[in-house]
This record gives C-alpha cells, structure tokens and sequence, in this order.
C-alpha cells in the first residue's frame, strides 16, 4: 500500500511540473501564459518575443515564464490590449540573459513600464514607445549600457529620477517642449527632436460569422493599433430538413436542420417508425412477399 502511494505521488508531482512548463507549440516556437488574459509567445528562429492579449501582466519577479530561452530573443513586441508591463519582467538576473535583445516595441496601451523592466539588458539599443504610455518607473532602463535610442511619446508625464541610470550613449528622441524633452534637460540627456508623427495604418479584417462579431483591426508600423468598425454576428441561416436516417418498420427515422452558412446543427426531429408486422432479416420467403403487400396497401389508403 505505501509503495502504491509513494507511485501516486510522484506521479501527480511530475503531472503538475508538465502543467507549470511553457508549452513548445512546434520546433523553436514556445508559448504560454503571464497573465489571466496575457499570453506569450517566442520564435526562436527569428528570436521575436510577442506578448499579447487584454489587461494587466502578472508580477513576474521571481516567474518569468520565457527566462530559460532569453538568450534566444532578440526584440520584444508588447502588442496593444496589453495594459501594463510589469516590474522585472525583461530583468537581467544573470551575465548572459537577455544577451541578444537589442530591440523593443511597446504599445500605447501599456499605462506603465515598471520597475527594473529591462535592467542590466546591455545589448539593448533601441526602444518604441507609442503614445498612451504614461509613466516610467524606477530603474526601468538601468545598465542597459549600449542603449542608443528611445522614443517618449507625448503622453509620458512621468519619468523617475534614475530610470536610465548608466545608460551612457542614450539620446532621448520626443516631441519639442515635451515632458521627455524637459526630464532630458534635467538630467543631463542628450534630447532630440522628432517631426510629429503621422500614422499609417494597416487593416485587416476579421469577418462577422454566424456567431461571432467583425471586426477591423488597424496596425501603424510604429507599433499603435486599434480595433474599430465592428459588424454584428450574422446569426444562422435555416436550411431545409434533411432525412439522416430513414424509417423502417418499429424502427424511428431522424431528419436535421443545419445552418446553410455553418452547417451548425439547428434542430432535428424523429420520423415515425413504419408500421406492419416485423420479419427478421433473412425470413420466410412467404412471409417476406406478405410483408410487401401489406406496405402497398398501407401506402394506398396512407396508413
């Protein structure tokens, strides 16, 4: 008995380390969760990152779900829905993580970049931060040594003290007259200015079905987007009855209503069995002859 439950046990314990492993979708893809409705996902043939989905980011401290591959990745998307990128979560705990990042995008629906986000990311060059983003926190960007360039859109109303601490060959690129242009003056960051920027857009659209909405989704390639021009679900179309199965004597027919768009099952109803006395297969030669008399003359006065 105590060897059977000692069995048990690791075996619910190696089922709930699968469960808690980032899934490999196909070779060099891997994907998961890292928040209740945020979901990652990393190419490492191309070393993309992609985070996506609606709301808040878990609080990825001491979980980072990708850390194992981050010398894989070479730039970060943070796509639009995303609505906060939370503290640590590009955090450089160790002399080679994060080695070959060198590019991230972050949409304006991030409120805020937290704290230590991408410290010590020290090949990181560039960053895109599209507007709507409000706040930079402590540390966001410390040590990342070889950052050259960042853009702080319009919106950006705070920047801490020592957000880019020992950043030395940073440039601050924003609009003139801006916060990011004063937080530069301050503190001794070289700033630069850049035209306003007018977006333009990509669509793509994602067609109404019978029970889902359409909707058209609008992509700049500065990384804004957003979601507009929604059509309602078209409902389902009723077709015509179709027999499935025949009726037989004592035996129930089915007939079914299918969607002519989805081929959704809408409703089905039972076919009276055929009545008449019942022969076996393979009867009386006899029996089976009075069989099909009866079935005429049951068709005949429609009984």
């Amino acid at each position: 008995m105590k060897k059977f439950t000692s069995i048990l046990l690791a075996m619910v314990l190696v089922l709930s380390i699968l469960v808690a492993m980032p899934i490999a979708v196909s070779a060099g893809t891997y994907s998961g969760k890292c928040g209740d409705e945020v979901y990652w996902h990393l190419n490492s043939d191309t070393g993309i990152l992609i985070i996506s989905g609606t709301g808040r980011m878990d609080e990825l401290e001491d979980d980072c779900p990708w850390y194992d591959y981050s010398e894989l990745i070479t730039e970060v998307i943070v796509e639009h829905g995303v609505t906060r990128l939370s503290g640590y979560v590009f955090y450089a705990y160790d002399k080679y993580a994060y080695d070959n990042l060198i590019k991230a995008t972050i949409a304006g629906s991030v409120d805020f970049i937290g704290m230590f986000a991408f410290y010590g990311c020290t090949n990181l060059n560039s960053v895109f931060i599209s507007e709507g983003v409000e706040i930079i926190f402590d540390w966001a960007f410390r040590n990342c040594t070889s950052l050259e360039s960042i853009i702080i859109p319009q919106s950006v109303y705070y920047i801490a003290d020592n957000a880019f601490e020992n950043c030395p060959n940073l440039t601050i690129y924003g609009e003139t007259d801006s916060y990011a242009e004063e937080w530069a003056d301050i503190n001794n960051i070289p700033f630069a200015s850049v035209p306003e920027h007018i977006h333009s857009y990509i669509q793509v659209t994602n067609t109404a079905t019978c029970t889902t909405d359409g909707y058209t989704t609008y992509t700049c390639d500065c990384g804004d987007s957003y979601i507009a021009d929604y059509v309602d679900a078209t409902g389902h179309i009723p077709g015509a009855f179709v027999t499935v199965t025949e009726p037989k004597i004592g035996v129930e027919g089915l007939k079914e209503q299918r969607c002519t768009a989805c081929n959704e099952l809408l409703d089905s109803e039972i076919i009276p069995a055929l009545t008449g006395p019942i022969v076996p297969p393979g009867g009386n030669i006899f029996v089976r002859f009075f069989q099909s008399i009866w079935n005429w003359i049951m068709r005949i006065f429609g009984l």
